[in-house]
């Protein structure tokens, strides 16, 4: 197993820890990924309301990630606006769906179908002026805008360490499902630049973002390693960094929604963009 997602719910293995059966492997798809992406979005075109979505429910990957995506932009007041393409052809019509209804941006969800015509994508998408998040980077090698995701390329090689186990003798079924441990963030700037998107900002923005998961729980990262280094309950630490999290945050949508708070030192010095 390459790239499905919630095979549980597919009813393709017994359990994540104990798969049982034939079937082992790696899911690519991480809980929560959607609501980080509409995140994404709402940066790169600040006080988005209406973010489109391009679908391919035929894809099994599909419905469960429209519905993670409507969830998150429902709790955030956002207008979801989706369209679906179930062959290559569908794809433009999709696209100049999302563009008639007048989306802010449009997320592009994680399919086989969307991923094997990324430059497809890439090149419609801009011809209608229209940025696009995406959640593997493949798609901004070919042209899309930003992605923010798992690397397929370590999906792809550590699933030899499978086919090495297997070899040896390991039952299939008694081999844990795992996941990636990282996430790539990924811009193209040709594509940026031609959008109109100031980089600077955009780099700004992205940096505040990534510094306040670092130390957001339950999952930042920087909570555990200083509870590791100095012997101090997690608890503790994270209730002593709260005070500096809700700052930033401030902070954030301070730089997000008033770009000259960044913006006015680099023009000074001749800044252009």
């Amino acid at each position: 197993m390459g790239r499905l997602h919630d095979a549980v719910h597919l009813g393709l293995i017994a359990s994540e820890a104990r798969p049982g059966g034939n079937v082992t492997g790696i899911e690519p798809y991480i809980a929560g990924l959607p609501a980080k992406q509409i995140e994404l979005a709402r940066k790169i075109v600040p006080g988005a309301r209406r973010i489109g979505l391009l679908t391919n429910l035929e894809d099994p990957k599909g419905p469960p990630q429209a519905t993670d995506l409507e969830a998150a932009g429902k709790a955030l007041g956002l207008t979801i606006v989706a369209a679906n393409a179930s062959r290559r052809d569908n794809i433009g019509n999709a696209l100049q769906a999302l563009a008639d209804e007048k989306v802010d941006i449009a997320i592009v969800l994680q399919a086989n179908l969307l991923l094997i015509s990324s430059e497809q994508i890439a090149t419609s998408s801009l011809k209608m002026n229209l940025a696009t998040v995406y959640g593997y980077r493949e798609h901004v090698a070919s042209g899309g805008l930003v992605s923010y995701g798992v690397d397929l390329r370590w999906c792809y090689r550590h699933t030899a360490n499978f086919v090495d186990k297997i070899l040896r003798g390991a039952a299939p079924g008694n081999l844990p499902i795992e996941f990636p441990t990282s996430f790539w963030l990924a811009l193209n700037l040709t594509t940026a630049r031609a959008l109109g998107i100031d980089l600077v900002h955009f780099g700004v923005v992205t940096v505040f973002n990534i510094m306040i998961g670092l130390i957001t729980p339950p999952y930042g990262l920087l909570l555990f390693i200083i509870s590791a280094i100095s012997g101090a309950p997690l608890r503790t630490i994270i209730r002593d960094t709260m005070p500096f999290v809700w700052a930033m945050i401030v902070a954030l949508a301070i730089i997000t929604f008033i770009p000259e708070t960044v913006l006015w030192l680099p023009r000074l010095m001749g800044y252009k963009g």
